[in-house]
């Protein structure tokens, strides 16, 4: 386990019976949603959805949270796009508290006409769902927190891949 903005965090593959351990981008909710109240939050809407099964869509109101590495799902929207449960990650909250939550793939998100592929931390129902900063990183957008809106980090047509 590691610590990743209040919250350590490991993951278990499950995929065909394999329960070998890892340690994935980390995932702290509720001390990334106490920073965002504390900053001024940023909401966006975003296009969710399965990439094998495009007709399972969604477009949902997210909070914009940098202090998430991974994108936050509640279990109903999860069910909703259809997405499958990959692995499992062992979540530390910034109160102590540790739970394993699925890790769910293959999601398609969109905003602005930039798309990212990713996988996603299933949280219970009725959470906030939550865009991380991989996201962002993979849409090539960053907070504007003086205008609370996303912007191009690079701007033109789509995000700019850098490979060093």
């Amino acid at each position: 386990m590691f610590m990743v903005g209040g919250a350590s965090l490991l993951a278990r593959d499950v995929r065909g019976g394999n329960s070998r351990d890892y340690v994935p981008w980390g995932l702290c909710a509720r001390a990334a949603t106490r920073y965002a109240a504390r900053m001024g939050e940023i909401r966006v809407r975003v296009e969710l959805s399965n990439l094998t099964v495009p007709a399972r869509r969604a477009t949902e109101e997210m909070l914009v949270d940098t202090g998430a590495n991974r994108v936050y799902l509640p279990s109903g929207l999860v069910r909703r796009l259809g997405l499958r449960k990959v692995a499992e990650a062992r979540v530390q909250y910034a109160d102590g508290r540790t739970v394993w939550r699925p890790v769910v793939a293959p999601l398609r998100i969109a905003i602005d006409g930039r798309v990212a592929v990713l996988d996603a931390v299933s949280g219970p129902a009725g959470t906030e769902p939550l865009l991380g900063l991989v996201a962002l990183e993979m849409l090539d957008l960053v907070p504007d927190p003086t205008t609370r809106r996303l912007e191009p980090k690079h701007p033109g047509k789509g995000p700019l891949m850098i490979a060093k």
